[in-house]
């Protein structure tokens, strides 16, 4: 798929009753609910995945400043062209690797800021009530807070999570049949791959790596993370379901490993450290992918449930199917 698409909005549509609500996710205040009386015009995006997913489907026209610009850009052509016309139209000022000062984003007037939960709190950007009160709504999507959303609501999955995330996305910008295309593709892929998963007894970690860490395997992904959850759908096991940390001796060890996930992350976790330091590195010739530089990568951008999740389940079954 090529995205695109428009993000003008059909007579009527998603507005029809005057308002659109939907249930977002805050650090200061946990759910609540964000009501849009019109589609945004001018918003601030502080995270990689929310950019992503704008661009893909034509709304970058409506971006006026980026915050946490912190990864690489997924390679989608149409979303790169989008992001170049976007860098072109703003300029350096409107866009960061880091964040900006309240102040700075009060004066860009934004109707609404998209992006980590963490943003939306005193002691960031302020919290949703005072956004709220100069007429700007804020937004943190399920998948973006996958553990705090399925904690939410029992009943829920990551596929529920996805599915909510972007009928809201669809609803607030008016483009529901470009949404609902995206998911149906989306949702046939991983019936298909339920449906042939791998035979046989395939375990394969997911994992950062940090060249700073004197133990270089960081943060591992477990069965609650999207990434975990991806994996779960090829059939393959996870080596660590549970997440958190993995020690430098527990790596070493792990002769059992099929295959290994990396996720990039910033300057900090790069696929260049790894590769220099880890394949080909005779303290790893026990652990199969390593000795064999045989590995796949995503960002953390990859990590929430963004358009690039097509891309990245086909090429996460393939390579499952490939060990």
């Amino acid at each position: 798929t090529t995205g695109g698409g428009s993000s003008d909005s059909d007579a009527g549509g998603s507005y029809e009753d005057g308002s659109v609500t939907i249930e977002v996710y805050t650090a200061a205040d946990g759910f609540i609910e964000q009501t849009f009386d019109s589609i945004p015009e001018r918003i601030v995006v502080g995270n990689m995945t929310v950019l992503e997913t704008l661009l893909y489907f034509g709304l970058g026209d409506r971006i006026v400043a980026v915050y946490y610009l912190e990864d690489e850009l997924w390679d989608n052509e149409y979303v790169q062209s989008e992001y170049q016309r976007l860098e072109a139209r703003l300029g350096s000022e409107y866009i960061t690797d880091g964040t900006f000062d309240q102040a700075f984003l009060v004066d860009l007037e934004p109707d609404l800021i998209m992006g980590y939960s963490s943003s939306f709190q005193e002691s960031r950007f302020g919290t949703p009530s005072f956004w709220n009160s100069i007429g700007c709504n804020v937004w943190s999507t399920y998948c973006l807070n996958s553990s705090s959303s399925l904690s939410h609501n029992s009943s829920w999955d990551q596929m529920d999570l996805m599915r909510m995330d972007y009928e809201n996305i669809g609803k607030v910008f008016d483009i529901e049949s470009q949404t609902s295309e995206y998911m149906n593709q989306f949702e046939s892929l991983v019936t298909n791959i339920r449906d042939n998963q791998v035979s046989g007894d395939v375990t394969v970690l997911i994992a950062e790596y940090h060249s700073s860490n004197n133990e270089h395997f960081s943060q591992t992904y477990g069965d609650n993370s999207f990434s975990g959850w991806l994996l779960s759908l090829t059939g393959a096991t996870n080596y660590d379901p549970e997440a958190g940390g993995i020690d430098l001796a527990q790596v070493v060890d792990a002769t059992e490993l099929d295959g290994f996930v990396l996720i990039t992350y910033g300057s900090s976790s790069t696929t260049s450290s790894f590769e220099s330091e880890v394949i080909g590195n005779s303290l790893y010739s026990g652990v199969k992918p390593f000795a064999e530089n045989n590995y796949i990568s995503w960002g953390l951008n990859g990590n929430y449930g963004g358009v690039s999740a097509l891309e990245i389940l086909q090429s996460l079954y393939d390579y499952v199917r490939s060990l």
